[in-house]
């Protein structure tokens, strides 16, 4: 069976998911994994991430953690990503060791690195639809 084909619940017991996706994600899935559709484009400066990695960061991980890990893997120090941001080195450094970070900082550092953010918010009630938004970094803006 060819991957895009996967079922809902063969791709929750394949990809280890808490959840089985939804129809979001499996219409993402199957653009991805396409007959003769090219996989998304990986910047050239991207490092390799292990799955461990990947589940340590992202899965278990605070904000202020995946800032820090983005930060090594772009083999940055605070100090170039703080003036990159319109921060201070200390201040980055004191989101990477917190879990409570104000959205617009978060923003401009993950700017910084060369990342966008996206919010995605999961319905408790499941009659709900999730709701997911970007948010970029403009410099200049208030």
């Amino acid at each position: 069976m060819k991957k895009h084909q996967r079922s809902p619940a063969q791709v929750k017991r394949d990809l280890h998911l808490d959840e089985v996706p939804d129809a979001a994600f499996m219409a993402l899935l199957a653009k991805v994994d396409g007959a003769g559709e090219a996989p998304p484009r990986v910047p050239a400066n991207a490092a390799p991430i292990t799955v461990d990695q990947l589940e340590a960061v992202c899965i278990t991980g605070t904000v202020g953690e995946l800032l820090a890990h983005a930060r090594r893997q772009n083999q940055q120090s605070l100090d170039v990503v703080g003036r990159s941001a319109g921060v201070t080195r200390a201040r980055v450094q004191q989101i990477e060791h917190s879990d409570n970070v104000e959205l617009s900082t978060l923003v401009k550092i993950a700017a910084a690195l060369g990342y966008r953010v996206r919010i995605r918010l999961e319905p408790v009630n499941a009659a709900l639809p999730p709701l997911t938004t970007g948010l970029l970094y403009r410099q200049g803006a208030a």
